[in-house]
C-alpha cells in the first residue's frame, strides 16, 4: 500500500469514527442527555476535522502535480467523509430543536 492510499484509508477510519460519535450523540438526544451529546459532537468534530486535514492534504498534493489515481477507494472515502459532514450538520440542529422543545 503506497503513501497516498494509506493516507486514503486513514480519512476513512476518521470519517467513521466521527460518524459513530456523531449517532451517540442522537441516541443521547433521545434521551434527552442534551450535555452527553454536545460532549460527543465535540469529541467528534476532533476526529472530522483530522479527516479534512487529510483531504486538504490530498488535493494540495494533487494541485502541486502529485497526481492523484481515481479509485474505487478515493471515492469512498470522499461519499463517507461527505456523509459524516452532513451528519455533523444535522446532529447539531437536532440538539438544538430538541433542548428547546424540552426546555420550552
Amino acid at each position: 500500500m503506497n503513501q497516498n492510499e494509506m493516507s486514503i484509508v486513514e480519512l476513512i477510519t476518521h470519517a467513521g469514527d466521527a460518524k459513530s460519535k456523531y449517532m451517540e450523540a442522537m441516541r443521547k438526544i433521545r434521551k434527552k442527555s442534551f450535555d452527553e451529546a454536545k460532549e460527543l459532537v465535540r469529541e467528534a468534530d476532533e476526529i472530522i476535522l483530522k479527516a479534512h486535514v487529510i483531504q486538504t492534504n490530498l488535493i494540495q498534493g494533487e494541485l502541486q502535480g502529485n497526481e492523484t489515481q481515481q479509485s474505487l477507494l478515493m471515492i469512498h472515502a470522499q461519499d463517507h467523509l461527505m456523509t459524516t459532514l452532513m451528519l455533523k450538520d444535522i446532529t447539531k440542529e437536532l440538539i438544538e430543536i430538541f433542548r428547546e422543545d424540552y426546555h420550552g
